[in-house]
């Protein structure tokens, strides 16, 4: 029944077999060991040990390796649930990758890349918490969002927004408030807080009301509202004025001498 079993000991040596060494329950000296069950190690602490100058391989010929519920299949690792790295993660395959979350259905499992103590770089671009900063490009598709701050244009060098639009797409800069342009105020169709105005080309009053061109001028009378052209005269309703002379008069109506 197994009770009376084969022993072979050694008193005061060992005990060797085909140069394997046995020496009370420590077996060493053996180069291949083949086994069809498990290996099973039952001390609390324990340790599989490798000293060579190589390396040490665990494979499965046909199935995948599994240490602590992580699976190993060849260069591939799944399974995992959390990785601690001290180092740095490279992705060094030439090929496109990614960096993929799936996350919850309802969008409430976030993927956060953040740094404790210092900023997150992507590609030099630099996020420190809700901060964006050396951008030299942004392409975008829809809406750029500023609900506090300004938006700031720095560089010391000529800088435009430009606006390419299709026939009767118009860029539209507007603002609950008024729309401040070199201290210029637009609000809606009105612009004040002009000072100089410059033109090529003519000033038309399309309104089909009556319209006015009103100078408050200094309450002394010295301020003048002064229309005059350089090279040309200046002509009112036909009636041309050049310098002090009055011409292309039909009828003078007057109330005085």
């Amino acid at each position: 029944g197994g009770s009376a079993d084969l022993t072979v000991s050694s008193t005061n040596g060992c005990v060797l077999i085909e140069s394997v060494r046995f020496n009370g329950a420590a077996i060493s000296a053996a180069s291949t060991m083949a086994m069809t069950d498990d290996l099973t190690m039952s001390k609390n602490a324990a340790t599989i040990s490798h000293s060579g100058t190589t390396s040490l391989t665990i494979v499965s010929g046909s199935g995948t390796v599994a240490i602590e519920s992580v699976v190993f299949t060849a260069a591939a690792i799944s399974a995992v649930t959390t990785l601690g790295m001290s180092g740095t993660l490279s992705l060094t395959g030439t090929g496109a990758q990614a960096i993929t979350h799936t996350g919850a259905a309802g969008g409430s499992a976030d993927l956060t890349v953040s740094s404790t103590n210092g900023c997150v770089l992507i590609e030099t671009v630099r996020f420190n918490a809700a901060a964006i900063s050396a951008v030299t490009t942004i392409g975008m598709s829809s809406h750029l969002t500023n609900s506090a701050g300004n938006v700031l244009l720095t560089s010391a060098s000529a800088q435009a927004i430009t606006h390419t639009g299709g026939a009767g797409q118009d860029l539209a800069i507007t603002s609950g408030g008024n729309v401040d342009v070199e201290s210029v105020l637009f609000n809606g169709g009105a612009v004040s807080a002009i000072t100089t105005l410059g033109m090529s080309g003519t000033m038309s009053l399309t309104a089909t009301g009556a319209q006015a061109i009103t100078h408050v001028g200094a309450g002394s009378g010295s301020a003048d509202l002064t229309v005059s052209s350089t090279n040309g005269c200046v002509n009112i309703e036909s009636v041309m004025f050049n310098a002090a002379a009055i011409s292309g008069a039909s009828t003078i109506a007057m109330t005085d001498d």
